[in-house]
């Protein structure tokens, strides 16, 4: 995959559990919020549609202002 650095994203992270459990916390709404931004933040809105080209839209509150990110899955 060829990918653009000014509009792309990739997280990559080496983390020791169950890849079932990690791909359960990275595509569910009831997850995805409890880890997703260091506290105090957190995660006020969450809507995961996890498929190439559905919706991966999360709303921020960091210290009282609400950040919209709404992104796309490309695969």
């Amino acid at each position: 995959m060829n990918l653009d650095p000014d509009t792309d994203l990739v997280l990559e992270r080496i983390i020791n559990a169950p890849r079932e459990i990690l791909y359960e916390c990275w595509t569910s709404e009831e997850h995805l919020p409890h880890f997703f931004v260091p506290k105090p933040h957190f995660v006020s809105k969450c809507s995961l549609d996890v498929r190439p080209g559905g919706a991966c839209n999360t709303t921020f509150n960091v210290d009282g202002n609400e950040m919209e990110n709404n992104g796309v899955y490309l695969e």
